[in-house]
Parts: structure tokens; C-alpha cells; sequence
């Protein structure tokens, strides 16, 4: 029961991992709007801004998301979780922590961008 439950929660976030990179790819394709991409204060209000913060979110969610399918599969792969159940959450929080990290980096990155000269519209 536990390792289909392990299988389980990989797929999951695979698809979540999959997601996020198609999510950051099609926000390329859209401007400022109020349902998809990076949308703070300083991004919304800026076109520039705007573009550079989705590129930078589309260029680190191939990492972040080849991380978070490696974590949820290695689970599976090593078998440890039938000693410790718990383990079962891992991946889930190993994806949780990587978009944190993530959009905390993107976020700073883009402030720092919009108080330059050459982004200010």
C-alpha cells in the first residue's frame, strides 16, 4: 500500500513539474494580465519588467522542475519509505520548497531590475 502510494505521489508531481514549465512557457506569450506569470507590483506595471521576469521564471522552472521529478522518482527508485512512511511527503515538500525558493529569487531579481535606469518606462 505504501509504495503504490510512493508511485502516486511522483506522478503527481510530475505532472505539477510539467505543468509549471508549460505554465512559464505560455506566460511568455501573454502581457500583464490578472491570471497568469509573476504578477507583483513592479512587474505589472512595467512591460520591460514584465518580459524579463518571465523569461527568468521560464529559465529557472526547467531546473526546479527537473529537480522536483528527480526527488519524487529517487524516493521510488530507493525504496527506503517502506521503513519510514513519512517519507511518503518528501517529494511534495522538496516541490513545495524549490517554488519557494524560486519565486523568492525571481521576485528580488525583478526589484532590483525595476529600480535600474534602463528598465524604467
Amino acid at each position: 500500500m505504501i509504495e503504490q502510494n510512493i508511485v502516486i505521489s511522483s506522478i503527481i508531481m510530475t505532472i505539477t513539474a510539467i505543468l509549471l514549465v508549460l505554465l512559464a512557457a505560455l506566460s511568455l506569450k501573454v502581457g500583464p494580465n490578472s491570471l497568469l506569470g509573476l504578477r507583483l507590483p513592479w512587474t505589472v506595471q512595467n512591460k520591460k519588467i514584465w518580459q524579463v521576469s518571465q523569461q527568468i521564471s521560464f529559465i529557472t522552472s526547467v531546473p526546479t522542475s527537473i529537480g522536483i521529478i528527480v526527488v519524487a522518482w529517487s524516493i521510488v527508485v530507493v525504496r527506503t519509505i517502506k521503513d519510514n512512511p513519512f517519507l511518503i511527503i518528501l517529494p511534495v515538500l522538496a516541490g513545495l520548497v524549490m517554488g519557494v525558493v524560486n519565486t523568492i529569487f525571481i521576485s528580488i531579481y525583478t526589484y532590483i531590475l525595476s529600480k535600474k535606469d534602463e528598465y524604467k518606462e
